[in-house]
């Protein structure tokens, strides 16, 4: 058995363990290796520093990684930390060992900022991942937020009017720029929001689950105002039972809100995903969200599915 940073070979192995998980734990997806991938080589992240793999051989039975995000949020700096360890590998040590890996390296990236400001480990779990969530209390993280995934029939909407004085249109790339900040603008007032850099973005809309006819944005005469982001994830399908969208972004500039816009450009994109044959939408939204998105999306229609919660640990790194 050895531990070492993971290495690009090794993404098939990581992804059995990383869909063992998902299936043991119920969870309502399939991570396919493009999506691991991209984790892996994301901005903030480096194979030889940030990640680690334990090796029987050439099965790999659990991996971390750690991300340190472009910016910090309104609270201040998170670095975000990942652990999966195979069902059939659990209760070895394996979990433990790596989320304390994961720490140091964590606190190590925050103490490299020189920052004076508040520092955070953070994790995601489903509600379904009780082990998990038992292995990161002891570690001393905590239950800071819930999201939940909501999702509505495509066949069985309540009808949504106009938004007055805002056109909507399909997806025009010649814009992407102006949407993304949109996006940056329409999130500085979300509970732990970092504004997504020009590459991650163009890396986002260039994929191929993003969807183009089923994405929204919305104009105020010459401005572009509101903008929604629409993916596919067709591996998911068979786990949850239904042929799904999933918004990905709905964002609308603090000066347009309250005029329906996000209601509209939501309505626009469920017309779309049904007319490409699809019979569900799924979104996730803060459960805390400020701008009463929660209600919002229940009021279309949309019913809770599934729920998140945002773990955290506060760090105090020595600079």
């Amino acid at each position: 058995m050895i531990t070492r940073p993971l290495r690009p070979a090794d993404l098939a192995a990581a992804l059995v363990v990383r869909n063992a998980v998902e299936e043991a734990d119920a969870l309502p997806i399939r991570t396919p290796i493009d999506e691991l991938e991209e984790e892996l080589t994301d901005e903030g992240v480096s194979w030889a520093d940030d990640t680690r793999g334990v090796f029987d051989g050439e099965a790999c039975v659990a991996y971390a990684w750690t991300r340190l995000p472009p910016g910090a949020t309104e609270d201040g700096w998170n670095v975000h930390v990942h652990v999966a360890v195979h069902p059939d590998r659990t209760k070895q040590g394996h979990g433990r060992a790596l989320l304390e890996w994961a720490e140091a390296r964590g606190i190590a990236r925050l103490a490299s900022l020189g920052t004076d400001r508040p520092c955070r480990l953070t994790t995601f779990l489903n509600d379904t991942q009780s082990r998990a969530g038992r292995m990161l209390t002891r570690a001393g993280f905590a239950i800071e937020r819930y999201y939940d995934e909501l999702t509505v029939t495509l066949g069985d909407r309540p009808s949504v009017g106009a938004a007055e004085g805002v056109v909507l249109t399909a997806w025009d790339a010649d814009v992407s720029e102006a949407a993304r900040r949109v996006k940056n603008s329409a999130f500085e007032d979300h509970w732990g929001s970092v504004a997504t850099p020009a590459t991650s973005w163009k890396r986002m809309v260039g994929s191929p689950r993003f969807q183009p006819e089923m994405s929204t944005l919305a104009w105020d005469g010459d401005d572009l105002v509101g903008v929604v982001i629409t993916n596919l994830y067709p591996e998911d399908w068979p786990v949850v039972g239904r042929e799904e969208s999933f918004i990905h972004i709905v964002a609308v500039l603090a000066s347009h809100r309250g005029r329906g816009i996000a209601k509209a450009m939501i309505d626009r994109a469920l017309t779309a995903s049904a007319a490409a044959g699809l019979t569900h939408t799924t979104l996730g939204v803060d459960t805390a969200n400020p701008t009463g998105a929660h209600a919002l999306y229940t009021g279309l229609g949309f019913v809770p599915t599934a729920r998140n919660a945002g773990w955290a640990k506060p760090v105090h790194p020595a600079a």
